[in-house]
């Protein structure tokens, strides 16, 4: 459920910025994002996602405005996080899993809220499941 809800955090963040192009550039980001993570490629999800990563240091270095970089980035690791429990790839399942409460934990304090509660992974895979429940991943489905 809290995954959910920073989840609606950052696309509000994101929808309520004030300088209307930085908002298209990132609906934009975020509709290819979700577009490529909902494929049936596996490989080509765990890519884009990579990718990513790396384009919001430098958006966040270069002061881009309408988006949550700490959310963002939480987003990104719980899908990577998703894609190497699919594959059985622990370490890197095990990674994401604190990369993303890492990005989560910024972002509580930044907004003065408590720091996230931690999760098993089972537990963890479940909510981020729910919060994805309007997507048809469909590399999940094989």
């Amino acid at each position: 459920m809290r995954t959910l809800l920073l989840l609606a955090a950052l696309l509000s963040a994101a929808v309520s910025c004030a300088r209307k192009p930085a908002v298209s550039a990132v609906d934009t980001q975020f509709a290819a994002i979700d577009a490529t993570y909902s494929t049936n490629d596996i490989r080509g999800a765990e890519r884009e996602l990579k990718a990513y990563i790396g384009k919001l240091s430098d958006e966040e270095s270069n002061h881009l405005t309408g988006i949550d970089f700490d959310m963002a980035r939480a987003t990104v690791h719980e899908r990577l996080f998703l894609i190497y429990r699919k594959e059985g790839r622990m370490d890197e399942m095990k990674r994401e899993y604190e990369k993303s409460f890492d990005s989560l934990a910024r972002y509580a304090r930044r907004a003065g809220l408590p720091p996230p509660v931690t999760n098993s992974y089972e537990e963890f895979a479940a909510k981020i499941e729910m919060s994805e429940r309007g997507l048809d991943v469909r590399w999940k489905k094989k």
